[in-house]
Order: C-alpha cells, then sequence, then structure tokens
C-alpha cells in the first residue's frame, strides 16, 4: 500500500513525525552499508570491501545539474524548513557512513 506524502492524516502531527523519523533512524542504524550520493565512490568502495572484492577504479558519472546556478539562500532555508526530517536522516547517513569507514580500514 502506499501512501501519499502530502496527505494530512499521513503524518498530522510533530508526534506523528517524530515516530517516522525515529522508525527511519532504526531502519537506517540496522543496514549494513548506508550511503550518500555526495559520497558514492567511497559508499561503493564499502559495498565492494563488505562483500570481499576489488572496487572498480573509476565509476560512471554524469551530472547535468553541476551546470545550474546554486539556489538562493533564502530558497535554501525554505527548502531546509520543509524538509527539516530529510536533512536530518542525511546527516545521519553521513555519520554511519564514516563509521563504517573508519571499522573498515
Amino acid at each position: 500500500m502506499t501512501y501519499p506524502l502530502l496527505e494530512p492524516s499521513f503524518c498530522s502531527t510533530d508526534a506523528d513525525l517524530d515516530a517516522l523519523y525515529d522508525r527511519a533512524v532504526e531502519r537506517l542504524e540496522s543496514m549494513a552499508v548506508v550511503g550518500t550520493v555526495e559520497r558514492l565512490s567511497e559508499t561503493v568502495a564499502l559495498i565492494f570491501r563488505l562483500i570481499g572484492l576489488p572496487a572498480p577504479l573509476v565509476l560512471p558519472e554524469d551530472n547535468k545539474a553541476s551546470r545550474r546556478s546554486a539556489p538562493s539562500t533564502a530558497f535554501m532555508e525554505l527548502i531546509k524548513k520543509q524538509n527539516y526530517y530529510d536533512f536530518r536522516l542525511h546527516k545521519l547517513a553521513a555519520e554511519l557512513l564514516d563509521r563504517k569507514l573508519v571499522g573498515a580500514s
């Protein structure tokens, strides 16, 4: 079953959002590897190390977004406010990746 993310009944209170965030944290912490797009090469190297294979020397890259101008500060503040939990989860993912990389070396 899928739920529209903007449906008011899905997460109508801060408590609902906090509970959903806590479940997401538990899920991230239970995974063998968590990575981020910004650190794709490190994430791939860790995955290959965990399965006992040599990591690829070069990953294909096609970043079309690099040609765009940076968003304004005001726009980024609005995005951060509207996506508060996503930014927290992204930060946690980066921290988990750091911990795994230290433990794997």
